[in-house]
């Protein structure tokens, strides 16, 4: 039992807590996908959505990553550092909505609330993360991968930086300039979980068969890995646009050799920590299967990550269970595993049934029909979604539960845990809270319905100024409504106003952060003011929101060949 170790315990602790809160407001996101639920309507889908991605794939992943650290190998004095900066940063999230009225972005991998306190958390976690694997890098491990896994956590860490670097000054207002600030560093780190939960199989094998010893090419294999996650690294520098080819074809070379290396072991020995390891590689596999068919921006997408994604938790819980308690049939991992898995594999069903029937993604369901195929999808998605959600809350507490017993042996790291939790769980209530904004969708009044059919008339007819006196009378009697800010920004484009109408379609977007043709515009305008690479980010926020039929899309796929041979292309001397 090794949790007495306070890096493990402290690393451990806040893992447990950031588990139990995103499987918290899963269970919100579920109903949130019902058609006719009105619970999540505004920014409310949007808001919820943020927190349960950062605290699943942000906080989680990265507090158990060091929790594996930490045991497998020497510790080092400048984690006493890194420990309360990861921590720090999980609490500065929290208290991020307590800031006026922050702006949800759905930015891929790391969606956020544009607020300073809310980037600087997630910035003390990047650096409280660095200082973790430079001590590792700097003790070495003791289980194969270890080291491999740490520096393709440092390949993600640089690719932040130097999108960081090439963006500067990032716009919390931007929403396209964070979607290329998360892009390269976010499929790097998934990347890296990979190395890591392959590590994991094995550490788990050895603890419960000591007769294991991975034979020595495992490490060779490893190295192999590494090489996607070093040309990585480049492509940010120079071509961002490449890596997710890169990832679809680099980011599972670890599994086959871990996978056969463990079959033997098993054939050989029989059953030890198994529910943990296969059901894991299981949800890996069908992930990674999965993620080979997406074409579209459409569920097809969250099914999955959401199997990768529960690969890499389930891994994570078999190595909590195994440092949190006497390995006797009292702490036998019993049916949790088989739950989580079942309900992962089920909500991967219907999503992916979902987007082949093509429904978008990051909506609630409220936007969409409750007939037919879709019906049957997300029947299929909510019951796996629930089940998951279950599964993986009543994990957390009972980990709680025998980490609370052991509590002694913590000192003070105790009260701070808690501490933390308790504030994770004030922090959800808030978040949960019907805060009483409405958003104005439709038009209600018969003048301003009439003002604003006027305007698009006029926007059709490319009378740009008609148009703008129409939607500047509309806005002051519905400043909430995203569609007029939209069209005020189109016929701010007409007149040659790119800066003006890149306003209005962020104001679009702050309003409602899925609102499709506003990415579309946003991109039309950062391209007219020479911001390519961010016109890069809000014309890929446009594909992955938009339906597969939509007649723009063709179009916005012909901007990003253009705008990435451009930026490939250096400019003429003069």
């Amino acid at each position: 039992m090794r949790i007495g170790r306070p890096f493990v315990s402290g690393w451990l602790i806040l893992g447990l807590a950031a588990l139990a809160l995103s499987s918290l407001l899963a269970f919100f996101l579920v109903l949130c996908r019902l058609p006719g639920v009105k619970l999540c309507g505004g920014g409310g889908f949007a808001t919820l959505l943020v927190y349960h991605v950062d605290f699943a794939v942000l906080v989680w992943f990265l507090a158990m990553a060091g929790t594996f650290l930490s045991v497998t190998g020497p510790v080092g004095r400048w984690q006493w550092l890194a420990l309360p900066l990861v921590w720090g940063g999980a609490l500065a999230l929290l208290l991020a909505p307590l800031q006026e009225q922050p702006m949800p972005v759905l930015t891929n991998y790391f969606p956020v609330l544009a607020t300073p306190i809310f980037l600087g958390g997630m910035g003390a976690m990047g650096v409280g993360a660095l200082i973790l694997v430079v001590e590792r890098l700097r003790y070495g491990a003791t289980s194969p991968g270890v080291i491999v896994a740490a520096l393709a956590i440092v390949c993600a860490l640089l690719a932040f930086v130097v999108s960081g670097v090439r963006l500067s000054p990032v716009s919390l207002r931007d929403p396209a300039t964070l979607e290329s600030l998360f892009w390269g560093g976010g499929h790097l780190l998934q990347h890296a979980h990979v190395l890591l939960l392959a590590s994991v199989w094995i550490w788990l094998r050895q603890e419960t068969d000591p007769a294991f010893a991975p034979a020595r090419w495992i490490h060779g294999w490893f190295g192999l890995a590494l090489l996607p996650s070093v040309a990585g690294l480049f492509l940010v520098a120079g071509e961002p646009h490449d890596l997710t080819t890169l990832m679809r074809w680099g980011s599972w070379w670890v599994v086959p050799g871990v996978g056969w290396l463990l079959l033997l072991a098993w054939r050989a020995r029989g059953v030890g920590e198994e529910p943990w390891i296969w059901l894991s590689l299981l949800l890996l596999l069908v992930g990674l299967a999965v993620g080979t068919v997406v074409r579209e921006a459409t569920v097809l997408v969250p099914a999955h990550y959401h199997g990768a994604v529960g690969a890499v938790t389930l891994g994570y819980m078999g190595l909590a269970h195994r440092l949190l308690g006497p390995q006797d049939d009292t702490h036998k991992p019993g049916w949790l595993p088989y739950l989580f898995a079942g309900g992962v594999l089920l909500l991967v069903a219907g999503l992916t049934f979902a987007g082949y029937s093509g429904l978008p993604r990051k909506t609630p369901g409220m936007d969409h029909p409750w007939e037919g195929e879709t019906r049957l999808a997300i029947v299929l998605a909510v019951s796996g979604g629930v089940l998951s959600a279950v599964g993986s809350l009543l994990f957390a507490l009972r980990a709680l539960r025998l980490w609370w017993r052991q509590r002694t042996s913590l000192g003070h790291g105790g009260l701070l845990g808690l501490t933390l939790l308790a504030i994770a769980a004030v922090a959800a209530a808030i978040e949960i809270w019907p805060s009483g904004q409405k958003v104005v969708t439709t038009p209600v009044q018969t003048e301003l319905h009439r003002r604003f059919e006027q305007g698009v008339v006029m926007l059709h007819a490319k009378q740009y100024e008609h148009a703008v006196t129409a939607f500047h009378w509309v806005l002051k009697q519905a400043p909430n409504m995203p569609e007029a800010h939209v069209n005020m920004g189109y016929a701010m484009l007409g007149l040659g106003k790119a800066k003006a109408a890149g306003d209005f379609f962020q104001g679009a977007i702050a309003l409602r952060p899925f609102q499709a043709n506003a990415y579309y515009g946003l991109a039309q305008s950062l391209e007219a003011q020479g911001e390519l690479h961010a016109a890069l980010g809000a014309m890929r926020s446009f594909i992955h929101l938009t339906r597969s039929e939509d007649p723009f899309l063709p179009k916005a796929r012909a901007a990003l060949w253009e705008w990435e041979s451009r930026l490939r292309t250096p400019d003429p001397k003069p």
